[in-house]
């Protein structure tokens, strides 16, 4: 019976964690269509207006993310899902002491922990485009594939050693992590893309 139950919920947040990757190519669509300050394409360097009309349901759903005042059209994004992601991890923290690992409070923040991840992921992948000269695209790809890798590698360490393995210590670890990083990563493309805007200017 438990080994049964055990199995069936890792089948079930595998399945979960599959599925919060279809969020992928609707963030995409979405901050191709980012609309700030009410109506003007921030295309992160051009100011392109792809078409989309004011009334159109992605422009309803971009115009009123709560961060209209931030440039590029991709960072809201990296901030709603690096926001998401805290909140998930730090609800799955607080959860996970409880007797049952499938607990409606660890499910629900492990949902939001996934979509945030793949949210932030879809921005981390359109960045490259968006802020790398052609000619560097192909070297920063393969940076980016390196520090996935590095990273999971690192963070398996991580818990085997500093960590002593302890599900608290992991998710708080993992927490500052993603919080550092996305940070990192936001005033980066800020900088850059502010720089492309005043050189068009």
């Amino acid at each position: 019976g438990a080994v049964v139950s055990k199995s069936v919920a890792l089948g079930g947040f595998a399945a979960v964690a599959g599925a919060a990757q279809l969020v992928c190519p609707l963030v995409g669509t979405l901050s191709d269509r980012y609309r700030a300050d009410g109506g003007r394409a921030d295309g992160g360097g051009g100011g392109r207006s792809d078409g989309v009309g004011a009334g159109g349901w992605q422009s309803c759903l971009c115009l009123y993310l709560p961060f209209p005042r931030v440039r590029g059209r991709r960072l809201p994004y990296l901030l709603l899902g690096s926001l998401v992601t805290l909140v998930g991890l730090r609800g799955q923290q607080l959860s996970s002491s409880s007797s049952s690992a499938a607990s409606p409070a660890y499910l629900l923040s492990f949902v939001l922990s996934m979509l945030g991840l793949n949210v932030v992921y879809t921005v981390m992948i359109a960045l490259i485009p968006d802020l790398i000269p052609p000619p560097q695209i192909g070297v920063a790809n393969g940076t980016l594939a390196l520090l996935l890798v590095g990273g999971s590698l690192a963070g398996f360490a991580a818990f085997h050693t500093v960590l002593g393995e302890q599900l608290a210590n992991m998710y708080e670890f993992y927490w500052w992590i993603v919080l550092i990083t996305a940070g990192l990563t936001f005033l980066g493309a800020q900088r850059i893309t502010a720089e492309g805007e005043d050189d068009d200017d």
